[in-house]
């Protein structure tokens, strides 16, 4: 049965095998993957975002970290919070989709996965900047 684990280290590699040093993607602090099966040569057989992999077992922690990301929305910045409690914030949403963009890649909106929810939308004034991309 799969293990939800965080990576706990700045960045992590997911290997393509547990041994050798072909790779697949690098993994950032706070990603959550899907864990498998005993650890290989120090590897643990990982999922993440629909591709398979090993990460290095001392790469991987038990507990969410709080997660911010500064989005690049054109003229000024959208900020998306994910908080240990795994809550979700989105602050401000541009003027173009690249704050939904953004969602859709983290959240792999291109596959077959259960929607999220957005537990608390902020707009910090409503000039077309900052809600245009939340419409």
């Amino acid at each position: 049965m799969p293990t939800t684990k965080y990576i706990s280290s700045k960045t992590s590699q997911l290997y393509k095998e547990p041994t050798g040093a072909s790779r697949e993607m690098v993994l950032i602090f706070g990603d959550e993957v899907k864990t498998s099966g005993s650890p290989v040569n120090g590897r643990v057989q990982t999922e993440f975002r629909g591709r398979k992999g090993y990460v290095s077992e001392d790469h991987l922690g038990n507990k969410p970290a709080l997660e911010i990301y500064f989005i690049d929305v054109g003229q000024g910045d959208s900020t998306f919070i994910v908080t240990p409690n795994r809550k979700k914030i989105l602050i401000d949403g541009g003027i173009n989709k690249r704050a939904f963009g953004f969602l859709a890649w983290k959240y792999r909106f291109d596959k077959d996965v259960p929607p999220i929810d957005i537990d608390l939308l902020v707009l910090s004034h409503a000039d077309g900047d900052h809600i245009d991309g939340l419409v």
